[in-house]
């Protein structure tokens, strides 16, 4: 190399350092300048929100600072609860629509430089509670005052009965009243609405006036005592019977076969005479003018507690939750789903959240379980768990029901997916995905062909394997995962193929593997001749073809049996050419890779006339050797000359 080319060269390394240098200071600087922008961005800030409170689906303003970037379904959220929608209205406002939720929640604001801290709170304004409505019957010319006790009645905006608005008036937070509406007879719904929402529905009755048809007997004794059967129309909501004026019956005696149309009482005491019966309800009144006669001295004075049509106590219509069905424990499989089930009293409804406990921890909610029944699919490790139901109503108490332990056995492994047969020669390639071992860790795989009688198995830690097929028969095969607790499901995906046959090369197999015969490895035939020949090492139930050469000529074909080996007739040729030539066997062995063996026999002279082609082949081989001799006399004559 001479001198100034090395100085070029020197000078020529020199420059790509300088210009890697470059590039690499280049990258340094961009990334911090990256590093810097992303380190600029600020945690956003909430200040404040407007309203304060509200209840699902109000419209929220939310102010702060760095709003910038929020983005994603949790970006805005309340109580962790993602906000139903959201615009990022500018850096400093975001407007949000509040998601269901109770109580007093955090409103927390997301981007990628964090999250605002907790503290800002909007309140969720809970619906109304109907408890009790006195009285519950009325005339259905209505107009008369009814008293409701219930709680949140303080901010009622609406009174509707059957969807009728009707007037109402505040009395305290846990009581109003309402004047009902002239309505047909019938049950009708009552539903107070505040900004919280609507509230529960308590059933009121409209009725129509009580009539008398009979009184049996129609007379008794003064001193009273006696029973009576009153007869009539809308007698169910009858609440007071007087005999005479101001002298009412016993209510505590109306039996309880009352019904609409008939009950009994017990007469209170009354001079001799006829009196007056007058039945009194909701409903309104009806006299049976006379409709009864005291006969005989007052032996003595039965005195009559009459029902008092007056309001109710709100006491008297709620109540705490009661759990009246504890969940059981509960015994489940791998792969098989498992169910908690509990109830509890009380009003109103209680409601109810399932919550579950592992040792060393604490109870937690169960996401999404509020229902009487819990329904879930579980893993080999929720085992030893502990579940139970929170019962809750508005009357501020809680109900636990007991906890039940959950046992967990394994099941037998999941079935094998994206299962796929490929056709090769005279073989099958299948592949699968490993499935889950639902606890029960997977031994190996078993795959089968139908028809069959082909099998190939795989370990546990293999995911296909090759069957031996019949050329152009179609099979489908199916894989089951094999472990301890049993066999899985047959696995799915695309298992169908039919194999092709071996194709038959011009020339004979290259192999060292010896075909044999019923007589062993014989050395010559004759043409005509039937040899009996034996293969081995092929894949079991598999396609095999057996030629002869010089020019390969097809002899027949063979399946081979459950170990690979086969033995087949075939016949010799019987224009065959005397000579040396080739028995071959081939096809695939069990892992679907080419075999082949293969036998070297002479033919025998054919008694047929030497024609044709034969001929012609012996003059070329005759012409062969005399060119040959040529050159060798050629150059032996050279070699004297040169000597």
């Amino acid at each position: 190399m001479s001198a100034s080319y090395r100085v070029w060269a020197g000078v020529l390394a020199a420059g790509l350092f300088v210009l890697s240098s470059a590039v690499a200071v280049a990258l340094a600087r961009a990334e911090t300048g990256a590093a810097r922008l992303v380190q600029a961005a600020e945690v956003p800030v909430v200040t404040g929100v407007s309203p304060t409170v509200g209840a699902a689906g109000t419209t929220v303003t939310i102010t702060g600072t760095d709003f910038t970037g929020a983005t994603g379904a949790s970006a805005v959220t309340f109580d962790g609860n993602n906000a139903t929608s959201y615009t990022v209205d500018s850096a400093t406002q975001i407007t949000a629509v509040s998601p269901v939720g109770t109580g007093f929640v955090d409103v927390v604001v997301q981007t990628p430089a964090g999250s605002s801290a907790a503290g800002v709170q909007f309140e969720y304004l809970q619906p109304p509670v109907l408890c009790c409505s006195s009285p519950s019957y009325v005339n259905v010319a209505g107009g008369q005052t009814h008293t409701v006790t219930g709680l949140r009645h303080g901010t009622i905006t609406d009174v509707k009965v059957d969807g009728v608005s009707a007037s109402f008036t505040k009395i305290n937070n846990n009581s109003f009243t309402f004047t009902s509406p002239a309505h047909a007879a019938g049950d009708v719904d009552i539903v107070a609405t505040g900004p919280g929402g609507d509230s529960n529905a308590i059933t009121f009755h409209y009725d129509e006036a009580p009539t008398i048809t009979s009184i049996s007997p129609g007379s008794g004794s003064a001193g009273g005592g006696d029973t009576v059967t009153i007869t009539g129309t809308n007698l169910i909501g009858v609440m007071l019977v007087e005999f005479g004026t101001g002298n009412f019956a016993d209510f505590n005696t109306i039996n309880v076969g009352h019904t609409d149309t008939s009950f009994t009482i017990t007469t209170p005491s009354h001079a001799d005479g006829f009196v007056d019966v007058t039945v009194y309800a909701y409903g309104g009144q009806d006299t049976e003018v006379g409709g009864y006669e005291y006969t005989g001295s007052a032996a003595a004075s039965v005195v009559g507690v009459k029902y008092e049509l007056t309001p109710e106590a709100a006491s008297a219509c709620l109540a705490a939750p009661s759990v009246t069905t504890h969940p059981t424990a509960q015994t489940a499989t791998v792969g098989s789903p498992v169910t908690f089930t509990a109830a509890a009293s009380g009003n109103p409804t209680p409601t109810v959240r399932w919550q579950t406990f592992t040792a060393g921890g604490t109870w937690t909610d169960v996401p999404g379980a509020t229902t009487s029944s819990l329904t879930f699919t579980p893993a080999l490790t929720d085992t030893g768990r502990q579940y139970r139901a929170v019962f809750h109503n508005s009357s501020g108490a809680d109900a636990e029901s007991n906890a039940a332990g959950l046992t967990v056995n394994p099941g037998v492994p999941g079935a094998p997916t994206g299962v796929l047969a490929v056709a090769g020669v005279s073989s099958i390639a299948v592949s699968w995905t490993a499935p889950d071992t639902n606890g029960s860790p997977i031994t190996g795989y078993l795959v089968s062909a139908n028809p069959g009688p082909a099998t190939c198995t795989a370990t546990a830690q293999e995911t296909g394997c090759v069957l031996g097929a019949e050329a152009g028969r179609s099979y489908t095969v199916t894989v089951v995962a094999t472990s301890a607790a049993g066999n899985s499901a047959p696995g799915s995906g695309q298992a169908a193929a039919t194999p092709t046959a071996p194709v038959v090369p011009t020339t004979p197999p290259d192999t060292s593997l010896t075909l044999t015969t019923d007589k062993g490895a014989i050395k010559t035939a004759e043409p005509g001749q039937q040899i009996v020949v034996i293969g081995t090492g092929f894949a079991p139930h598999s396609t095999a073809t057996i030629t002869i050469y010089s020019d390969p000529v097809v002899l027949g074909t063979v399946v081979t049996d459950q170990d690979g080996n086969f033995t087949k007739a075939v016949t010799v040729p019987p224009s065959l050419a005397a000579g040396a030539h080739t028995l071959a066997a081939q096809g695939v062995d069990p892992d679907g890779n080419p075999h082949a063996m293969k036998l070297n026999v002479t033919v025998a002279t054919s008694n047929l006339a030497v024609t044709g082609a034969p001929v012609a082949r012996l003059a070329m081989a005759g012409l062969a050797m005399l060119v040959a001799g040529l050159f060798a006399l050629r150059a032996g004559r050279e070699r004297r000359f040169a000597s």
